[in-house]
């Protein structure tokens, strides 16, 4: 039997059957794992692990050639010789050594040190995360997504939501359709749709000054707006909802959120959002509505708030 120097004895039948049987549940095990309902990297994602590589190679190239240059180059220009310390104490840093070294020169390299850090690893930093989370945060990604995944939505909001500042809670609007008003095919304003709430002319109750100021509750808005969502994608969407997207003292807070729904592939449905706001202030005002299946967002859309 011949044998390769760099390899070893050639193997029986018995043990290349016996590796073809450990080999089996292996190959069954990636089968198992490649054909599983498992959600493919979205873009953002993609994006994110990528700017994390070349930040973190830029950290490296920075640490290990760009910071001892500058403080060379520092050094030189004062005229003293400047290195790392690699004390446990302050292991890391840079100071002065040497003739001519005197304490405003210690001060100005640990000085110029401590901002060559700042704008080399925070400020970098700011520079590549902060404009791809807004780029995140804004939607422009999410038709891309849609694409890669097979789970897209649009969402439309037929018109402006309006709301009247009142002491009363309704959702009377959002419950019944009584409260939302659909023009006829026929008439000049086909197609629009209105979403307001009206409270019944009930006198308040007569309260004392003291009882004011005990009892008193803050001035609440209420109201409805309608949400046209249709699925774009090749797979039907489970436990979606569509909610404000944001927190502003502009708006009065507003807040709201839809019941759960389902979206077959291919289907739309026009989905009421019941809308509370703290004493918003008068008049038109933005805002944005998201939609998230399966705690996923999807789709986002601007909307018009008017408060009377």
């Amino acid at each position: 039997m011949r044998v390769h120097p760099r390899e070893g004895p050639a193997r029986t039948p018995r043990s290349r059957a016996s590796d073809r049987v450990a080999f089996l549940p292996a190959v069954g095990t990636i089968a198992a794992v490649a054909s599983s309902p498992t959600v493919p990297m979205t873009p953002a994602v993609v994006l994110g692990v990528v700017l994390l590589a070349i930040y973190w190679a830029w950290v490296a190239f920075f640490f290990a050639r760009v910071r001892p240059w500058l403080m060379a180059r520092i050094g030189s220009r004062l005229g003293v010789r400047v290195r790392e310390s690699m004390d446990i104490l302050d292991a890391g840093t840079w100071a002065t050594s040497g003739r001519g070294t005197t304490l405003p020169k210690s001060g100005l390299v640990m000085a110029a040190d401590l901002a060559i850090l700042l704008v080399g690893v925070v400020g970098v930093a700011a520079l590549i995360f902060v404009p791809a989370f807004l780029l995140g945060e804004s939607g422009a990604l999410l038709p891309l997504e849609a694409r890669l995944t097979g789970r897209g939505a649009e969402i439309r909001v037929p018109g402006a939501a309006e709301m009247t500042a009142t002491t009363f809670r309704s959702r009377a609007c959002c419950r019944s359709s009584t409260g939302c008003r659909s023009s006829m095919p026929g008439s000049s304003q086909a197609g629009s749709r209105t979403c307001s709430t009206t409270q019944p002319a009930v006198p308040p109750p007569i309260t004392t000054v003291s009882q004011r100021r005990t009892t008193s509750t803050p001035t609440t808005a209420s109201g409805c707006c309608l949400l046209d969502v249709a699925n774009t994608g090749r797979e039907a969407l489970r436990d979606c909802y569509a909610t404000v997207d944001g927190y502003s003292a502009r708006n009065g807070y507003l807040r709201g959120r839809s019941a759960r729904f389902d979206l077959a592939a291919g289907e739309t449905s026009r989905v009421p959002i019941a809308l509370e706001a703290m004493r918003p202030p008068p008049g038109s005002h933005a805002f944005r509505l998201k939609l998230e299946c399966a705690n996923e967002r999807l789709a986002t859309a601007n909307a018009e708030l008017r408060v009377r």
